[in-house]
């Protein structure tokens, strides 16, 4: 049975928000330790190396910004255009499709690892530049085939209607995921930009680059209860009361047990996360939430949850059965 469009798109949609979500947290981890080691720096530090931070990256994040922004600006415009010439093409007759001929296709974005190029989106730039005004020119000879047919009796406005609502409830998924992810690609770049900045900030002031998070897959069967242990090891010449808790993302249910203990130097303790999976299965793994460690003095650490549902696996299978000796008719008594 085919999946409902809708759902398909609000899946779309919940995967482009969790990346997103990813760069948010990353930026939030690494200004959360430029904070806690503000207080020890001396205040004439932090202002020297903001003003040079502005002066050395504050124009390149300006460019990114507008960059960014003609890249969406451009890609809305080639969803526009095609999903508008897909619905002339389904709308005028065969003879006038033939005589205008197939709209020009769109040049293709740079690849994902090439997204952050200025040289590969110049020369998009001069593509699309041409295959605009190549689609603005099919465009309206479509639509002048369109008023002649209209004007000519083919089509009545009936038909033009009852073709634009089936388009519409055909395409309208569709079309709405390409626009958020346009629309998506735009908060990424606006996030990469913070991203880079917070992080170049924070290397400069700790002199070290920030502390990485730990990243921890639970995986377990639909609608159950899943879990998987960290240790927590005391490095430290004090002992340390450590304090754990559980951030979990939208939708989520995470616990951490326990939640508040004492390490003594050298102690190791081991601490439980459990998460309630969905009925349904995530082959993906999908974010579902934070686990911070604090309490010990440093910054706090933190541990990305990510999650994967395995659902029940159905195969073909083959098995013997018991065999059955054939009955033969007897012959008949010739008496």
């Amino acid at each position: 049975m085919p999946s409902d469009p809708s759902t398909e798109w609000a899946h779309r949609l919940e995967r482009r928000a969790s990346d997103a979500w990813n760069q948010w947290a990353a930026t939030l981890l690494d200004a959360q330790q430029l904070l806690s080691a503000l207080p020890g720096l001396a205040p004439h530090e932090v202002t020297a190396q903001l003003s040079q931070h502005w002066q050395d990256r504050g124009a390149d994040a300006y460019q990114r910004l507008a960059d960014g922004g003609l890249r969406y600006l451009a890609r809305i415009s080639v969803v526009a255009l095609e999903y508008g010439a897909e619905w002339l093409r389904s709308t005028l007759p065969a003879h006038r499709l033939a005589e205008i001929g197939p709209p020009p296709v769109a040049p293709a974005a740079p690849a994902s690892d090439g997204l952050s190029d200025p040289l590969q989106w110049t020369g998009w730039y001069v593509l699309y530049s041409a295959w605009s005004a190549r689609q603005q020119s099919w465009t309206g000879r479509a639509f002048q085939a369109l008023r002649d047919e209209i004007a000519a009796g083919t089509l009545e406005q009936p038909e033009i209607q009852a073709s634009a609502e089936r388009f519409l409830r055909d395409r309208l998924p569709d079309y709405l995921g390409d626009i958020t992810d346009a629309g998506m690609d735009l908060a990424a770049d606006g996030l990469s930009v913070g991203e880079d900045s917070v992080h170049a900030l924070a290397t400069a002031l700790l002199g070290h680059p920030p502390r990485d998070e730990l990243t921890v897959t639970i995986a377990g069967a639909p609608g159950t209860e899943a879990s998987t242990d960290l240790a927590i090891e005391n490095n430290r010449g004090v002992a340390a009361d450590i304090v754990c808790a559980a951030r979990p993302a939208a939708g989520w249910q995470l616990a951490i047990v326990p939640e508040r203990f004492h390490l003594a130097v050298g102690q190791t303790r081991r601490v439980t996360i459990s998460v309630s999976l969905p009925d349904a299965g995530i082959d993906e793994p999908v974010l579902a939430g934070r686990v911070t460690v604090a309490g010990h003095g440093d910054a706090p650490l933190t541990v990305r949850v990510q999650v994967t549902v395995r659902g029940p696996q159905h195969h073909i299978s083959i098995r013997a059965l018991e065999s059955v000796p054939a009955v033969r008719n007897a012959p008949a008594d010739p008496g």
